[in-house]
């Protein structure tokens, strides 16, 4: 496995292993404009907390409400 850190904060940014030679794993929590990707997979699923697969049914409220 391969991490990239950020220089200035050290949050980790990217991972790739030998064994995903078709993928990387972006850390899109550490994004300024997610705009850019669209994802393709979850990982870590079993661990995930119940909530997580119901994100899109919770109230949202709009920034500066």
């Amino acid at each position: 496995m391969e991490r990239g850190f950020c220089a200035n904060c050290g949050s980790n940014i990217l991972c790739r292993s030998e064994g995903w030679r078709d993928m990387q794993v972006l850390a899109v929590g550490t994004l300024d404009d997610t705009s850019y990707f669209t994802p393709r997979i979850n990982i870590f699923t079993r661990s995930a907390l119940s909530y997580v697969w119901e994100i899109d049914n919770i109230k949202k409220i709009d920034d500066g409400v």
